[in-house]
């Protein structure tokens, strides 16, 4: 129960990345796994248009040197899972600074 509630606390919701869609982060540093999670704000919106979006932004972190998988968990939700702290740091750095 214990490991639940730190895992609930650790749990943070990020502001938005433009408007398109906004980034939630879940960071598990007990078990090394860095993930950022990328959804619309609009469950509404034109699929196309976010995949767009989706394929951009995959395009300059990997230009920038970002390790990373992407994984989709459904149409609207795109889970970006890094390999270390480091990498995560870099990525979050430039999706939030860069937009």
């Amino acid at each position: 129960m214990k490991l639940i509630s730190k895992v609930l606390i650790l749990f943070v919701l990020t502001s938005f990345i433009s408007n398109s869609f906004e980034a939630s982060e879940l960071i598990k540093p007990l078990f090394n796994i860095y993930k950022i999670t990328l959804e619309p704000k609009d469950k509404n919106c034109n699929k196309s248009d976010f995949v767009k979006t989706v394929i951009i932004l995959k395009q300059r972190l990997r230009d920038s040197g970002v390790r990373f998988k992407l994984k989709a968990t459904n149409d609207l939700e795109i889970k970006i899972v890094f390999k270390n702290e480091s990498e995560y740091k870099r990525a979050k750095k430039f999706i939030f600074h860069n937009g």
